[in-house]
């Protein structure tokens, strides 16, 4: 199936995100998501398909939610 085939996915609908969709709905810049990930290797919402980070979207909103101050 190629990607002009391909039907889109509303952002609420998809289990994971990708690195620029989960910095779309946090408002977290990229690379304050690339240096979180990088800082915290054992966060239970990250995920790698080959070398494509991904974000559990649901684990993601919760983690968020749950934080006082991103650096």
């Amino acid at each position: 199936m190629s990607k002009e085939n391909r039907e889109k996915v509303a952002i609420h609908n998809k289990i994971n995100l990708t690195l620029e969709e989960a910095s779309e709905i946090s408002n977290i810049g990229i690379c304050t998501l690339r240096n979180i990930v990088r800082e915290n290797a054992d966060l239970d919402f990250i995920s790698y398909v080959g070398k494509k980070l991904l974000f559990h979207r649901e684990t993601f909103d919760k983690w968020c939610s749950e934080q006082y101050i991103i650096r």
